[in-house]
């Protein structure tokens, strides 16, 4: 039997763990867009936030600052598509009537992104800077939750197959170590059943190489992750 309790993380850490990665950046407009691109990529960070924390106006807001125009910097004609396609997900995102739809815009976004930073050949380049925690009870797991989360975000982002590999794996190995917990009958919506369900979703990552579906993956994980948190009380410190 897992025993789940609340537990609280909070964002200093997510922030220390977001760093664990690397970044360099290789924006291809020069240094001047930069800090811009930082911008955006901290409101995309607030979006995973809102949703792990049950925060629905957090990421409302992250993503309101994303379709704003005078927050926007002008993106080149060659990737006016992708630029688009994040402005949309952006758009329902920030009118999103629950976090089910956060989820699942927010992979798209990232994904779109990416699509961006391919055909320019910039953007940052994420380096898996750290192993992935360790430790065997419960907290060492969340923790372990986020840096994987965080590092495939990195790798849609990017797009960085080390990263988005990375997280994935780390993920199978942390549920492997709950698997004992996975016995039938399972009630579907279960503490064990959301751990199941994010364990058969971080194998299909495993094994997914292609952008669009490892959106969609991704966007089903937060939303995993967003319904075991409520469940379980789980949630960080605002």
């Amino acid at each position: 039997m897992i025993h789940l309790f609340r537990t609280t993380i909070t964002v200093p850490l997510i922030s220390s763990l977001i760093l664990a990665g690397g970044c360099a950046w290789g924006a291809g407009g020069g240094e001047e867009d930069v800090p811009a691109m930082h911008r955006n990529f901290s409101r995309t960070v607030d979006i995973q936030t809102g949703i792990v924390q049950g925060d629905l106006e957090r990421a409302r807001k992250a993503a309101a600052w994303l379709i704003d125009p005078l927050n926007r910097s002008p993106f080149p004609t060659a990737v006016r598509e992708y630029e688009d396609a994040m402005l949309q997900s952006a758009s329902l995102i920030a009118e999103a009537p629950n976090l089910a739809t956060v989820s699942a815009q927010a992979g798209q976004l990232a994904a779109a992104c990416g699509n961006c930073h391919q055909a320019l050949d910039g953007g940052p380049h994420f380096v898996v800077g750290s192993e992935a925690p360790q430790g065997k009870n419960q907290e060492a797991h969340m923790v372990r939750h986020i840096w994987a989360a965080d590092r495939m975000w990195e790798g849609l982002v990017g797009p960085s197959d080390e990263a988005w590999l990375a997280g994935a794996q780390a993920l199978t190995e942390t549920n492997e170590a709950l698997a004992p917990t996975f016995r039938a009958p399972i009630p579907p919506g279960s503490l064990v059943g959301l751990l199941q369900e994010m364990y058969a979703l971080a194998n299909e990552a495993m094994g997914e190489p292609d952008p669009d579906g490892r959106a969609d993956v991704y966007g089903r994980m937060l939303d995993t992750c967003s319904r075991c948190h409520a469940l379980a009380s789980i949630g960080m410190e605002k």
